[in-house]
């Protein structure tokens, strides 16, 4: 999980006219026999694609929003502002926001992965920054 404060000030890594991205590695089945195996067993590097946002309270009376994503080859991109707007909206800085990775392992079984969010590489030539997402452990 993530503060709105944070994602704020990893969103703002960028200039306000940049262009931003999802990144992370595919995701990887944990055995061989698995259905994600990415190419010769070495993840792609791939986007994330925005499926749901909800929201709901923690016991304190902040809120937690949670945001859930797939590997996508075409992730959610935007502007920085865009980006707030999306992510951020109705939430304060105090507030949080939950990014999971939808994955199904076991046909018909949706599972959910904890995702860390960080800025990654900038490219000052096309003005674009990829916000990236690291899968954690359960």
């Amino acid at each position: 999980m993530i503060s709105i404060k944070q994602f704020k000030e990893i969103v703002s890594h960028a200039d306000p006219d940049w262009r931003l991205e999802f990144g992370k590695w595919e995701h990887m089945s944990p055995t061989s026999d698995g259905p994600y195996q990415g190419y010769k067993g070495w993840p792609n590097r791939t986007g994330a694609q925005v499926m749901d946002i909800s929201d709901r309270y923690d016991f304190d009376g902040s809120k937690i929003r949670k945001v859930i994503l797939a590997d996508e080859d075409d992730g959610f991109e935007g502007h920085p502002q865009e980006w707030i707007d999306r992510f951020t909206t109705g939430l304060s800085d105090n507030d949080n926001i939950e990014f999971v990775l939808e994955v199904e392992e076991t046909p018909g079984h949706l599972d959910y992965i904890d995702l860390d969010v960080r800025a990654g590489d900038k490219g000052y030539s096309d003005k674009f920054m990829f916000v990236e997402l690291d899968e954690t452990e359960g």
